[in-house]
């Protein structure tokens, strides 16, 4: 199972992975530092284990957004790299765009105001 690269693989996922049926067949806990720095000040979170078909083989990997339910068998869609098919996520439409908003909000905010600014000086 790969690990997810948060930025730069999850964004290349979005844009260009192909998508395929999958399931969850396990969790993995996952400990999450604390703002002391202390894994036992922080907190846990069952990260998705999902098994899907693609390029001929079955691939299983740990999906980078947890939960607290643990169910089981549930059919989700993944997206996948089709030349590194362990490179994949749960498609979550909304979601997966969740860690890029703010930066794309504050951008989009500085363009009006600047846009503004440039026409109030003409």
């Amino acid at each position: 199972m790969s690990r997810l690269f948060y930025r730069k693989d999850h964004y290349h996922l979005i844009r260009d992975g192909g998508r395929a049926p999958g399931v969850i067949v396990g969790y993995q806990k996952q400990y999450f530092r604390g703002s002391d720095g202390r894994v036992s000040s922080g907190t846990v979170a069952s990260m998705p284990i999902v098994r899907f078909h693609a390029g001929g083989q079955d691939v299983k990997f740990k999906d980078w957004m947890g939960t607290n339910a643990e169910v089981l068998n549930v059919r989700v869609t993944v997206v996948y790299d089709a030349e590194k098919p362990s490179l994949a996520m749960i498609d979550r439409p909304v979601w997966n765009w969740i860690p890029w908003g703010p930066t794309l909000g504050m951008g989009l905010f500085l363009c009006l105001v600047g846009v503004r600014g440039w026409m109030e000086g003409k």
